[in-house]
């Protein structure tokens, strides 16, 4: 019996040990030449494995197209609601110990009824 709970309490450090807080930020990027409001995090991890993390979201969003900068994902699926008009713009940038990813829209692309939804559940995402 006390085996068991030697067990169990090793577990339950161990996931705590390896928890990580994420809080979401609102900051400004620089998209076609017009400035927008983005949502951004800074994640730590291994640089590949955050890419790999973040690219298999943005692709299960919507069309994705990585060879830009920022990534462009067109005709995107929000919380399981799709946009055909909206493009939604997203990019990371690399640090020493930590990547920080951002997603955003830009309002004027989208009609102006989605824009409150779209950016509540990106906030979330």
């Amino acid at each position: 019996m006390n085996k068991f709970f030697l067990l169990l309490s090793c577990v339950f450090l161990t996931s705590v040990a390896h928890s990580q807080t994420v809080t979401v930020n609102k900051q400004n990027e620089k998209i076609k030449n017009e400035s927008i409001e983005v949502f951004a995090t800074s994640l730590d991890g291994k640089k590949e494995d955050i890419q790999t993390a973040w690219i298999k979201l943005l692709k299960s969003m919507g069309k994705l197209k990585q060879g830009s900068d920022p990534m462009i994902v067109t005709e995107p699926t929000i919380n399981g609601t799709s946009f055909s008009g909206g493009t939604v713009y997203a990019g990371r940038k690399e640090g020493d110990k930590s990547t920080e990813v951002w997603i955003g829209i830009n309002p004027s692309e989208w009609n102006s009824k989605d824009v409150t939804y779209a950016n509540r559940e990106l906030q979330r995402c």
